[in-house]
C-alpha cells in the first residue's frame, strides 16, 4: 500500500464511522457500492480501512455490495490476522483467518516458561518429578554457545541437569488454551510427522479435506532444542502424550532418546515432531523430558534444554 497523506488518513477515519453506520442497517444487496462511498478510494484502501472495523461488526460489512464481500473474504480477514499475530500468512480460506482473529492461538507456543526465563519456582507451569543430583537450574546462553542455526529463535535461558536423574513435565489443556471442541473435533487441524536433527529432514507433504465444504490446513509442532554440559556426555529424552478430557485417557504416546556423547558433546540439537491422526476427543498435551549428566560430575554438567514449544501452525504450502 502507498503512503498516504494525513489528510487521506482522516478521512479513512471519517469513511471508517460510514462503513460503521452502513454495516448496523446491511441488508444482502448485489448492487454496486454507491457512488459517493466509494468514488476515486482505491481497493487497498478500503482494505485498509476494513481491516480495522471490530471482528463483529465486519461480517455484516459484506452484505453492503458485492465489492466489500469480496474484499473482507478475499483480503481483509488475512489482514486483520497477520496483524493480530504480528506475522505474514500463506494463503488459507478467509475461515482461517477469522479464527485466528477471534482468539485462535495460532503461531503461539502454547507451553509456559520454555526455557526457564521465569526461573524454577514459578507455578502454573513445569511439574519436577525427580531432581536428582544437585537438582534442576537455570543458566544463561551466551553468544559463545548458543546454535548456529537459523532457525533458533533466541532463548537467553535454558534448562540444565545434574549427574542423576532430572524430570519436568508440564500439561496443555487445549480448552484453556483457546481451542474449541468444534476446532478440536470437526476441523481437527492436520498433524504432519517431521522430525529435524542435525540436518534438514522433510517428509512428504500431503493437503487433505477435513471438511467437504471448509479447509483448515495447520499443524501441531512440538520442538525443543537440547545440548550437552561442558566436556561431558549426556542423555535426552522427550515423550509427548496425547489425552482426551481425562488425564487417563492416553490416545497416543511419541518417545525419543537420544546419548550425546564423543564428537557430539557441546553440540546443540533440535527435536521437531508434528502428529496427526490423533483423532477425534484430544483435549490435552502432556510434554515430559529427562536428562542427566553421564560422567557423574557433582554440580549442574547434565543436559541443557531450551525453547520447549508446542504450537498449531498453519502449513505452508497450502495455495
Amino acid at each position: 500500500m502507498k503512503m498516504l497523506f494525513p489528510s487521506q488518513l482522516m478521512t479513512m477515519v471519517l469513511i471508517q464511522v460510514d462503513v460503521m453506520k452502513l454495516a448496523k442497517k446491511a441488508k444482502v444487496d448485489s448492487s454496486p457500492p454507491p457512488a459517493s462511498i466509494n468514488r476515486y478510494i482505491p481497493d487497498e484502501v478500503w482494505i485498509e480501512i476494513l481491516s480495522h472495523v471490530d471482528n463483529r461488526t465486519l461480517p455484516r460489512c459484506r452484505f453492503v455490495c458485492k465489492d466489500w464481500n469480496s474484499m473482507i473474504r478475499g483480503s481483509v480477514w488475512r489482514k486483520k490476522a497477520e496483524r493480530a499475530i504480528g506475522k505474514e500468512l500463506p494463503a488459507a480460506e478467509w475461515t482461517t483467518y477469522y479464527l485466528i482473529c477471534d482468539g485462535l492461538p495460532m503461531y503461539k507456543n502454547l507451553l509456559k516458561n520454555h526455557s526457564g526465563e521465569s526461573g524454577l519456582r514459578e507455578r502454573g507451569n513445569w511439574t519436577i518429578l525427580k531432581n536428582g543430583g544437585n537438582g534442576w537450574d537455570v543458566e544463561s546462553i551466551n553468544r559463545a554457545n548458543k546454535p548456529k542455526d537459523s532457525s533458533w529463535s533466541g532463548e537467553k535461558h535454558c534448562f540444565v541437569t545434574s549427574f542423576n536423574e532430572c524430570v519436568m513435565e508440564q500439561t496443555v489443556n487445549l480448552r484453556d488454551a483457546g481451542l474449541s471442541d468444534y476446532v478440536l473435533d470437526v476441523l481437527r487441524p492436520t498433524i504432519k510427522a517431521c522430525i529435524t536433527f542435525d540436518s534438514q529432514f522433510f517428509f512428504p507433504r500431503e493437503i487433505e479435506s477435513l471438511n467437504s465444504k471448509l479447509y483448515f490446513y495447520c499443524s501441531r509442532k512440538v520442538t525443543e532444542w537440547f545440548r550437552s554440559g561442558a566436556d561431558r556426555p549426556a542423555e535426552y529424552e522427550l515423550r509427548i502424550k496425547l489425552y482426551g478430557q481425562k488425564l487417563t485417557d492416553i490416545m497416543e504416546t511419541i518417545d525419543y532418546a537420544k546419548v550425546i556423547e564423543y564428537e557430539q558433546i557441546n553440540q546443540w540439537f533440535k527435536f521437531t515432531h508434528e502428529i496427526n491422526d490423533y483423532g477425534k476427543g484430544l483435549r490435552n498435551i502432556k510434554f515430559w523430558h529427562r536428562g542427566y549428566d553421564r560422567s557423574q560430575t557433582p554440580g549442574n554438567y547434565g543436559t541443557k534444554m531450551a525453547g520447549a514449544c508446542i504450537s498449531l501452525e498453519m502449513r505452508d504450502d497450502v495455495k
